[in-house]
C-alpha cells in the first residue's frame, strides 16, 4: 500500500482484546479474568458477565489492578462494583448461596436490582475509562520520544509539536462552538477530552516510532490491537490512521495545509460520531457526520476512510453534491437501506458523497438530527428510528435528500 499525499486515512476496524492467559478454570467453575476476557470476545454485553459472574463466583480479587483492566475493557463503575460484592458475599464464611465455590450469590449487587443502560459519554460527567484513555495516550507519547505538548479543547486533546497543536486545537475550538451552538443534547455537550484525542507528528520517523510506542504500550497493559493479518505492518506503511479514542495524523505525508485542515476537520465529526453513539452508528452515519464538520471547517468534502486500499479522490469545490446530483438523474442513487449497509471496507467515493449529502441533509433539522443520535445510542436500529424521531416515511426523507443533493435547497 503506498504513502498517502492527500486526506485519505486508515479507519482502522480494530478491536482492542486483551490477551488470554491459561484457563485455571472449567467452564463451569468460578470465573477468571480470562473467563471474561472470552465472553467480551463473544460480544456477551456487561450485564451478561455480570449474570454468569452471579452464577458461577469469581475466581480472583477485584483489586486495583484488576479494576483498571477492567475499566479499559469499559466496564462502567456500576458493573465493577457489582462484581466487587458479588466477590464480597461469595467470600463471607457462611453456607449456601453466599460461600465460597458456592456458584450463584444473593441478588443483592446493583445490577441485580435494576438493569442498567449504558451510560451516554459526555464531559459533564467524567467516567473511570476516560482516565484511563487518557493515562494510555500520555504513556504512549512519552514511549514514542517525539516531545508532544497536549492542548486541551472543551472535548478534544490535541497531541503535536507546541506549534501544531495550537494551531490545529484553535479549527477543533471553532468545530466544537458550532456543534454547541447547533445541536442539541447528546451532541451539545460534545466528547470528554479525555477520550477524544488527535494526535499530529511531524515527521515520517516521529509517525513510525509514535504507532511502535502504541503497539508496545498495549502489550505492556496486557491488550492486543487485533484486525488484519498486519494491524502494525499497515498502520507503519500508512500516513494516518483512527481509532474509536483518538485519530493519529503525518505531517510529513500530508504535506498541503488545506488536505491537513481537511483532516482535522473530518477527525472531529468521526471520533464524536463514535462516541455520542457508544460505537453503534453504521459507518455511512460516522463518514458522513466527519464530512460534515470537515465541510463546515473548509468549505467543501474530500475525506475518505479505508481499510486496506488506497482510493483515488478529486477534492476540487463542490465534486461531492454534482456526483450525487448525477447519480440522481440517473436513477443510481443509493437509497436509505442501502446508506445504512455501507462499510468502510467496500465504500467508494461515491458512497462517501451518498453518506455525506445524507447526513448535510439530516442536520438541516438539528433537533431531530440529535434525538435520531441519542435513538442510535440506546440500541434503536438506525432506519426505523430515523422515521420515528423525524416523523415521516423513509420514503419522504429520502425524497428530501435527493432534493437537496441536486438543488441545494
Amino acid at each position: 500500500m503506498a504513502l498517502l499525499s492527500r486526506a485519505i486515512v486508515v479507519l482502522l476496524l480494530l478491536s482492542v482484546v486483551w490477551m488470554p492467559t491459561p484457563a485455571s478454570a472449567a467452564d463451569d467453575g468460578p470465573m477468571t479474568m480470562d473467563d471474561i476476557v472470552k465472553l467480551r470476545r463473544k460480544r456477551a454485553t456487561y450485564e451478561e458477565v455480570v449474570d454468569e459472574a452471579r452464577k458461577r463466583g469469581l475466581a480472583f480479587d477485584i483489586d486495583k489492578k484488576i479494576e483498571g483492566r477492567l475499566r479499559i475493557m469499559r466496564f462502567k463503575p456500576d458493573h465493577i462494583e457489582a462484581l466487587k460484592q458479588i466477590k464480597e458475599n461469595q467470600d463471607k464464611p457462611k453456607t449456601g448461596p453466599g460461600a465460597p465455590g458456592a456458584g450463584p450469590v444473593p441478588a443483592d449487587d446493583p445490577l441485580a436490582r435494576k438493569a442498567l443502560a449504558e451510560a451516554p459519554y459526555g464531559p459533564r460527567k467524567s467516567e473511570p475509562w476516560h482516565d484511563g484513555v487518557l493515562e494510555l495516550i500520555k504513556a504512549i507519547n512519552a514511549a514514542s520520544t517525539a516531545n508532544l505538548t497536549m492542548v486541551p479543547t472543551r472535548n478534544y486533546t490535541v497531541s503535536a509539536k507546541k506549534q501544531y497543536a495550537v494551531r490545529y486545537a484553535k479549527d477543533v475550538a471553532k468545530l466544537e462552538a458550532h456543534l454547541r451552538k447547533t445541536f442539541p443534547e447528546p451532541i451539545k455537550s460534545g466528547t470528554n477530552k479525555k477520550s477524544t484525542h488527535i494526535i499530529i507528528l511531524e515527521t515520517r520517523y516521529e509517525y513510525e516510532n509514535w504507532v511502535k510506542a502504541m503497539f508496545a504500550t498495549y502489550e505492556q497493559r496486557g491488550m492486543q490491537i487485533g484486525g488484519g493479518q498486519d494491524p502494525k505492518g499497515m498502520l507503519l506503511r500508512a500516513a494516518s490512521f483512527l481509532m474509536p479514542t483518538h485519530a493519529v495524523m503525518c505531517l510529513e505525508n500530508v504535506r498541503g495545509e488545506d488536505d491537513r485542515r481537511h483532516a482535522v476537520g473530518y477527525y472531529v465529526g468521526h471520533l464524536a460520531m463514535r462516541q455520542f453513539t457508544e460505537g453503534r452508528a453504521p459507518a455511512a452515519m460516522v463518514t458522513g457526520f466527519g464530512n460534515y464538520t470537515e465541510t463546515l471547517l473548509v468549505g467543501s468534502p474530500h475525506t475518505m476512510v479505508f481499510s486496506y486500499t488506497e482510493r483515488k479522490i478529486d477534492s476540487s469545490g463542490d465534486r461531492w453534491r454534482r456526483l450525487v446530483r448525477e447519480r440522481v438523474v440517473k436513477r443510481e442513487a443509493g437509497t436509505i437501506p442501502s446508506v445504512m449497509k455501507y462499510t468502510t471496507n467496500d465504500m467508494k467515493e461515491p458512497h462517501y458523497a451518498e453518506a455525506w449529502t445524507f447526513i448535510e441533509t439530516l442536520t438541516k433539522a438539528p433537533e431531530k438530527f440529535a434525538k435520531w443520535v441519542e435513538a442510535v445510542r440506546d440500541f434503536k436500529r438506525p432506519k426505523s428510528s430515523l422515521e420515528e424521531t423525524y416523523g415521516m416515511e423513509e420514503s419522504k426523507i429520502e425524497k428530501q435528500w435527493y432534493k437537496w443533493a441536486v438543488s441545494g435547497r
